[in-house]
């Protein structure tokens, strides 16, 4: 699913919103009125199969101290890089011979 191009509104008696409750329009009106960028991350998130872990994560993250981000910045960094982080040994440290 990608963002659409605006179309015509929803009937009322649409199918489309059988079974939507309170809760669900609201989200998705908050959807409605984000950027385009930010869609596309929900988008992206929502076909995301480990996403339930995601959120935990993210949860967990929001509750630190500000001063643990960046340690989580650089963490994440070193693994997109396929390094690991700054100050890390590394996993064989070499012999003396």
């Amino acid at each position: 699913m990608s963002v659409r191009q605006p179309r015509e509104r929803v009937a009322a008696d649409s199918p489309l919103l059988d079974d939507l409750n309170d809760e669900d329009l609201t989200i998705a009106q908050e959807f409605h009125h984000a950027e385009t960028p930010v869609r596309h991350m929900i988008q992206a998130f929502l076909r995301e199969p480990d996403a339930v872990r995601i959120v935990a994560l993210v949860r967990r993250l929001h509750h630190l101290p500000a001063l643990w981000l960046p340690i989580f910045e650089d963490l994440l960094a070193a693994a997109e890089r396929g390094s690991p982080p700054h100050g890390t040994p590394p996993a064989d440290p070499p012999t003396r011979e």
